[in-house]
Formats: structure tokens, C-alpha cells, sequence
């Protein structure tokens, strides 16, 4: 798999607004510790992708499809994750201070020990997913649904549980 080729033809796809270069398919793509700082993957396919420990920092994956992607140990500081599908995505120990993930779903995630400091989480959807709890800055989740998200100190936010976790 040529990398660069990708992104090249993604980047085509993106700029021309879909009509020439091709949408980036990197699903189940073995992407681990790679450097893909700022790229940009808007609208890209990287269902089911290994990219543990990999350099996301400032990377564009604006509606992108990451679920079910390992990202365990990623730096993704200041990414655009706006509306991205992160389901089931494994972030444990990864970095996402100063993301953008507004309206991103990170249903059934697991985001334990993740560093969420400075986050723009409005609107993200954490239903079922397991949330590291805040040790330094509160997080701010208005409008963000946490209906039975599970911290680590092993408390649930019951359902209706919107901008704030209503405690079992």
C-alpha cells in the first residue's frame, strides 16, 4: 500500500469536491507509529485501521470514519474530529488535548487514561463508552449525550444524561 498515493488522490478528492482523485479507503490498514501529522483525511475510511502510537497531531478527519480503529497511544492534540465516527475505538493512553470532536460519536469507546484537557467535546455522543474521569481541568460536555458512559473509578451516567453525567 503506497501511503503517500493516498493521500495524494484523497487530497485531490477533497480539493476538486469529490469529482476527481479518490476518497482515502484505509480500512483495516496497518498504520502503526506512522507520521500522518496534518494530513488531511476528511471523509476518509479508516474503519478497523491499526494506527497505535501514530502522529495525528493537527490531522483533519472531519467525518471521517475511524471505528473500530486502534489508536491506542495516538497524539491527536489538536485534531479536527468534528463529526467523525470513532465507535468502539480503542484511545486508551492516547493524547486529544485541544481536539475539535463537536458532534463526533465515540459510542462504545474506550478512552481510558485518554488526555482530554481542553477538548471541544459539544455534542459528542459517549453513550456506553468508558471515559477516563477529569483529574485536572473540569471538561466542559454541554450538550454532550454521556447516557451510560462508565468512568474508570467504575461510576455510570444513567440515561437522559446530557451536558452533565447524572450518577446511578
Amino acid at each position: 500500500m503506497d501511503i503517500l498515493k493516498i493521500l495524494e488522490e484523497h487530497q485531490l478528492w477533497v480539493e476538486s469536491e469529490r469529482t476527481d482523485g479518490a476518497q482515502a479507503n484505509l480500512s483495516g490498514a496497518d498504520l502503526q507509529g506512522v507520521d500522518l501529522s496534518h494530513a488531511v483525511l476528511l471523509g476518509a475510511n479508516l474503519e478497523q485501521a491499526n494506527l497505535q502510537g501514530a502522529d495525528l497531531r493537527g490531522t483533519v478527519f472531519q467525518q471521517a470514519n475511524l471505528s473500530g480503529a486502534c489508536l491506542r497511544g495516538a497524539n491527536l492534540e489538536r485534531a479536527n474530529l468534528w463529526g467523525a465516527y470513532l465507535m468502539q475505538a480503542d484511545l486508551q493512553e492516547s493524547c486529544l488535548r485541544r481536539v475539535k470532536a463537536k458532534f463526533a460519536d465515540f459510542r462504545e469507546a474506550n478512552l481510558m487514561k485518554a488526555d482530554l484537557r481542553q477538548a471541544n467535546l459539544w455534542g459528542v455522543n459517549f453513550s456506553d463508552a468508558v471515559v477516563e474521569s477529569p483529574q485536572e481541568a473540569p471538561l466542559h460536555f454541554l450538550g454532550t449525550n454521556l447516557q451510560m458512559a462508565t468512568w474508570t473509578d467504575g461510576r455510570r451516567c444513567l440515561r437522559g444524561s446530557v451536558g452533565r453525567c447524572v450518577w446511578e
